[in-house]
């Protein structure tokens, strides 16, 4: 090595040097523009896809071009045989790594493409789940490939190191099946599809909102706004509810009403509830009648049917009928009961001496 820095010329090292300094320099320089044309990009509201191939590429270019700039390098000097060979080997893997970098950079640049295409809310709610979870799966078979070039290049047999592996694969399953039931778990999640990102769950105790479906398990945001990791293996071997996806939402309560009301007056006041209730656009259905005579009231039950999408919209249009009830009821004079006790007092005479 000594040798080499002796036999090498003023003017190749200041060549060499400055090939690396402007290689770095013009790659900050163009970082530096392409990550003032993002955020441009991104203030005025442009188009997902450039800024999203920006985003993704911008941390790419500098490492590109240094690499380049090493391989001009490398051509311009002449370096003992194993310094040449430990450097080119080096190179060729730095490149393979690169390469399999910006391929998984253009992968996840078009699968978020894809996921944003669709105008029907359900299908864009499947792309947006199994997106994240198929570039993340390409990025890791682009590494693997990359890993086995590498390999192959640096003089190991691979096709011998692959047959080790189904060998060993046997040992590996068995040390990582945990891991491996979540991965086949995240594949039956998103290939059957009993929810998806967006939608509200229960499995078992946690009931939240589904943020995210991973390789390894599920993350869902419960309402006291905790995020819960459930591993693919319990949710495809337990019973999971998908709230989200029923048609409607069941509610079910009594009205009560005194008892001084005619029967005349129970018939208006059932028809009353029952136009409020096909009247309010939430509902879906709904079942209104004079059910019981209870100790204090005469009861008329209400099943109804809310088509209300999230709890909040619910509880508002929840809120609407009930004020819509009462002001109704209140309005024909028809009083509410509350629980009450008559109690009759007898005079009972008792003789005297």
């Amino acid at each position: 090595m000594q040798k080499f820095w002796a036999s090498l010329e003023w003017w190749e090292a200041g060549a060499i040097l400055g090939l690396l300094v402007l290689s770095w320099g013009g790659s900050w320089l163009l970082n530096r523009i392409l990550l003032a044309r993002f955020h441009r990009l991104r203030e005025a509201h442009a188009p997902a896809t450039g800024v999203a191939v920006l985003k993704a590429f911008v941390p790419l270019v500098r490492w590109g071009f240094s690499l380049a700039a090493v391989a001009v390098a490398l051509q311009m000097v002449e370096l003992p045989e194993l310094v040449a060979a430990w450097l080119n080997t080096g190179l060729e893997a730095a490149f393979t790594l690169f390469a399999a970098s910006a391929a998984g950079a253009a992968v996840t640049v078009m699968f978020r493409h894809w996921a944003k295409r669709p105008l029907d809310p359900s299908a864009h709610r499947t792309r947006a789940t199994m997106a994240p979870v198929l570039a993340k799966s390409c990025k890791i078979f682009f590494y693997i490939i990359a890993g086995l070039l590498i390999l192959q290049n640096g003089g190991y047999n691979v096709a011998g190191l692959l047959a080790g592996l189904g060998i060993g694969g046997l040992a590996v399953a068995l040390a990582g099946k945990e891991t491996l039931a979540n991965l086949f778990g995240s594949i039956a999640v998103l290939v059957d599809r009993p929810f998806q990102v967006g939608d509200t769950i229960r499995q078992a105790d946690t009931e939240g909102t589904v943020e995210r479906i991973g390789l390894r398990s599920t993350r869902v945001r419960t309402a006291e706004g905790f995020l819960v990791s459930i591993p693919n293996q319990i949710i495809t071997t337990s019973p999971v509810v998908n709230i989200s996806d029923r048609p409607a939402r069941r509610q079910v309560f009594t009205l009560g009403l005194v008892y001084d009301l005619s029967a005349d007056q129970m018939r208006q006041a059932v028809q009353i509830v029952r136009g409020i209730f096909a009247a309010h656009p939430q509902t879906h259905d709904a079942w209104v009648y004079w059910k019981d005579f209870a100790e204090s009231s005469l009861n008329i039950q209400v099943v109804y049917w809310s088509k209300a999408p999230t709890m909040q919209e619910f509880l508002a249009a929840l809120e609407e009928l009930n004020l819509e009830i009462k002001a109704k009821l209140d309005a024909a004079g028809f009083g509410f009961a509350f629980p009450t006790r008559t109690v009759l007092l007898e005079n009972v005479k008792t003789g005297g001496s």
